[in-house]
């Protein structure tokens, strides 16, 4: 995608002679960049003798801290079920994404747990990360961090929690709600969940 040329530039240029040719050298500068001026420009040559000459410029703008966004600050889940969670992470440089459970341990891809990652968008980059969690048991019902990292001359991070809660059934009455594991363990006995 090629952007326009933004209201906040100013644009210059000067006239030299080089070699018994004449070179016009346009600089265009900024006074303020900002997240949505990321992407690509184009420049383009012309001196009324065909061809034009253009050339494709990439603005890239570096990020203070991740910008992060989770799908849901709460999610309720029957115990049993499978459940998603989803994380957008917007920043520059590209971020490092990692999900951990309530405890502070890192969750990675094993077992029941599933973590994936894929960029959605380029300019600025856009990372969506899932973690997933097959059969939802009472001591998967807690919480979830999504942290993002850059490394902008100095580490920073952003990061944000969703709840996971959790209800038990039998025979089509709830037992339990809860948060956590030592509120939630073994409410389903026998029953349906």
């Amino acid at each position: 995608m090629i952007k326009k040329v933004l209201s906040m530039c100013a644009e210059s240029s000067e006239t030299v002679s080089q070699g018994g040719t004449e070179l016009t050298k346009t600089t265009l500068s900024y006074s303020r960049t900002g997240r949505s001026d990321m992407g690509h420009y184009l420049c383009i040559a012309n001196n009324s003798v065909p061809p034009s000459v253009s050339k494709r410029i990439t603005l890239s703008v570096r990020f203070r801290v991740p910008e992060v966004v989770m799908s849901h600050q709460m999610i309720g889940v029957h115990l049993g079920d499978d459940v998603t969670i989803n994380c957008t992470v917007t920043a520059f440089p590209p971020p490092v994404v990692f999900w951990t459970h309530r405890t502070g341990k890192m969750i990675i891809s094993a077992g029941r747990y599933q973590v994936t990652e894929m960029q959605v968008k380029d300019s600025p980059p856009v990372v969506l990360s899932t973690l997933s969690i097959a059969a939802v048991t009472a001591v998967d019902v807690t919480t979830y961090t999504c942290t993002a990292i850059i490394n902008n001359d100095i580490n920073r991070s952003k990061s944000l929690t969703v709840q996971l809660n959790g209800e038990c059934c039998t025979g089509g009455r709830v037992l339990h709600r809860g948060q956590g594991a030592a509120q939630g363990a073994g409410c389903c006995t026998g029953g349906k969940v």
